[in-house]
């Protein structure tokens, strides 16, 4: 999917592009969204990344814009490059990540996911799908609460219908974090919106972090994390 070995480099030219796309556009605007989403995107393409075209483009927020590279420049431009982040180190540094949605379908999202997160993380991986006995040579289960230690960090991919229970089912199996790719929220009516608010709710009472939802995942390039659908064209 990525080329792991180019990947600090690229992190550093995509927020050069986005620096540059932020400086020509700065000012209020009342579609701020979709030009963040523009920023991201055309950011990305100049240097040889691309979005999943069966993601709707209001899909793609700041979430690979500040969730990964420019974190640890900012912390190596103090001299700290090395010191964890506390309280939010399992987002950047897990040490298991559960994927639920993860598929054997090469043309599907959950499978490009999941092939981001074999080429590069080297931790424990543990597939979540009820239908499939084994993913990519990984033992798959059927529920995120069957899944073993050590685990931190919980990928979702489903439907959005089915988000709120997973996001209670990692609070139940004591997960720290979970980063939701999926859309269909608070974006997309009251419906969504209630949903949203009731995994906020979740996360307000069982103390777990969400990453989400609606967002493009997590790379962290300097340690070769992707944790995105994010693909090279």
């Amino acid at each position: 999917m990525f080329d792991l070995a180019v990947l600090p480099q690229k992190a550093r030219a995509f927020h050069d592009c986005l620096d540059e796309y932020w400086s020509r556009e700065a000012g209020p605007s009342p579609s701020g969204q979709r030009r963040i989403n523009s920023g991201n995107v055309s950011s990305a393409a100049q240097i040889g990344l691309r979005f999943v075209t069966s993601i709707r483009a209001r899909c793609v927020d700041r979430g690979l814009a500040h969730g990964y590279d420019r974190t640890y420049r900012y912390r190596e431009r103090r001299g700290v490059a090395g010191r964890k982040v506390v309280g939010m180190d399992f987002f950047f540094d897990p040490v298991g990540v559960a994927f639920i949605g993860a598929t054997p379908k090469p043309a599907k999202t959950g499978f490009r996911i999941l092939k981001n997160l074999t080429e590069g993380y080297k931790g424990p991986i543990y597939p979540v799908n009820p239908a499939y006995p084994e993913i990519e040579g990984l033992r798959c289960y059927a529920s995120v609460l069957d899944v073993p230690d050590p685990v931190d960090l919980a990928l979702i991919f489903t439907p959005a219908h089915t988000v709120v229970s997973e996001v209670r089912r990692c609070a139940e199996r004591g997960i720290k974090g979970v980063i939701i790719q999926s859309a269909g929220f608070a974006e997309g009516g009251p419906e969504g919106r209630r949903m949203q608010e009731e995994m906020r709710r979740i996360a307000r009472e069982s103390g777990i972090r969400l990453w989400g939802p609606n967002c493009m995942g997590l790379v962290v390039a300097t340690r070769r994390h992707v944790f995105s659908f994010v693909m090279e064209t």
